[in-house]
């Protein structure tokens, strides 16, 4: 079945993310990420990286809410 799936014209992109959460102590946390252009886009590919790009805003946008939340 996934051959089939692998072998569909239609298009499909996975976007990985990496998030770590620690609790630390006084009730704080520390939030760590890895930007996923970093993890996408490993040879010269612009239109990958803009699109990544994107991404790794919309990330840092959600930390950020998270973290002054």
């Amino acid at each position: 079945m996934l051959e089939n799936f692998f072998r569909s014209s239609h298009a499909f992109a996975f976007a990985a993310v990496e998030l770590l959460l620690i609790e630390e102590e006084g009730d704080r946390s520390s939030l760590m990420y890895l930007k996923p252009s970093s993890l996408m886009v490993v040879e010269e590919n612009q239109p990958l990286l803009e699109a990544a790009t994107v991404l790794d805003r919309k990330l840092e946008a959600l930390a950020l809410k998270v973290a002054n939340s």
